[in-house]
């Protein structure tokens, strides 16, 4: 079975690489990296998404974070072979949208390294434990994308965001249980839309599949096994 990454914020996929190496070694992995700059909405994003889905063979589509609210959208339009979606850290509703209007005074990314000490960066994201080459790591994959485009990402972030219909397929919603970013009522919130959804709880920061990305996996992998035995359950 193949399963489908779809990254968060940044949008490069590069922090998916430690949680792919936990993975079970019969899943074949793709990840769908989005452009450096256009694509300004979450509807654009989702046509560019669901023109590079497998065709011809099962998959689960898992959503990180900003990504959730396309997975989500992708999840809804009956896509041949998806068998279900992952959601990790992710929200439907805005999760901080006060800060909206700040994101037109946001410093360029070189100049917001240089003032943030990997303490914050780890209190914030990452986890107390965090690595300087997964600190490194992170300054890499937000510096290869355009400013603007990060900008206008964290506005669609923070703007409402309206679904219609539940999502009816099966779903399984990591929440990290020190996540700063996305509060537990947001993810339950989304979850509460699902019509089969299971819950895991994840020590760790809202970048759970890099602070955790063995039992991240592991999760993951035992959902393959009970979709690929049509057995879905807690």
């Amino acid at each position: 079975m193949k399963i489908v990454l779809l990254p968060g914020l940044d949008g490069t996929g590069l922090l998916f690489d430690s949680f792919i190496q936990h993975l079970n070694s019969n899943l074949e992995v793709l990840k769908i990296a989005y452009p450096r700059e256009g694509y300004d909405t979450y509807d654009e994003l989702t046509e560019y998404v669901q023109k590079r889905l497998p065709a011809g063979e099962p998959f689960l589509l898992l959503g990180e974070s900003f990504s959730g609210r396309i997975a989500y959208k992708i999840g809804q339009l009956n896509v041949p072979n998806l068998l279900g979606v992952i959601f990790v850290c992710s929200f439907l509703q805005s999760p901080m949208p006060k800060l909206k209007g700040m994101v037109s005074f946001m410093p360029s990314i070189r100049f917001l390294r240089s003032i943030t000490p990997s303490l914050v960066l780890r209190q914030l994201c990452l986890g107390k434990n965090a690595s300087e080459e997964l600190i490194e790591l992170f300054w890499r994959a937000v510096a290869s994308v355009e400013s603007k485009t990060l900008k206008k990402r964290i506005r669609l972030a923070l703007s409402p965001f309206t679904v219609e219909d539940r999502l009816s397929i099966p779903t399984a919603h990591l929440l990290a249980t020190g996540d700063i970013l996305v509060q537990k009522h947001i993810s339950n919130e989304l979850a509460a839309r699902c019509d089969q959804p299971l819950l895991f709880e994840i020590d760790g920061p809202h970048f759970i599949l890099q602070a955790n990305p063995k039992l991240s996996a592991d999760i993951v992998s035992d959902m393959v096994k009970q979709l690929a035995a049509g057995n879905f359950t807690d």
